[in-house]
C-alpha cells in the first residue's frame, strides 16, 4: 500500500511524496512508525508534530529496529539495490 504524503528526511534532506507499509499489518503512518529514506537509506521515525513529519531514531529506536528482521531485510534489501 502507498499512500501519498510530503515527509523530509532529518538525515540528507530528501523529499519524500509518498510512503509505503513494510508489513501489511500496519496502517501507515502514524507518529511512532518507522521509515526507510529512499535516498539515503537511514532509518527515520514519523513525528506529525515536527516540520518534514520525520525525525532521527532514539537510541532504544535504533536498538529496536536493528532486532526487527523485516527492517534489517528491508535495509540490506535498500543496500543491495542501490550498489547495483
Amino acid at each position: 500500500m502507498t499512500e501519498d504524503m510530503n515527509t523530509i528526511c532529518p538525515w540528507c534532506g530528501y523529499h519524500h511524496n509518498a510512503v509505503s507499509a513494510v508489513r501489511t499489518d500496519i496502517d501507515i503512518p502514524d507518529d511512532g512508525d518507522t521509515t526507510l529514506c529512499f535516498n539515503c537509506g537511514s532509518w527515520c521515525i514519523f513525528d506529525s508534530s515536527l516540520d518534514g513529519g520525520l525525525r532521527k531514531p532514539t537510541l532504544a529506536e535504533r536498538d529496536s529496529i536493528n532486532h526487527d528482521d523485516d527492517l534489517v531485510k528491508l535495509g540490506n534489501a535498500w543496500k543491495t539495490v542501490k550498489r547495483q
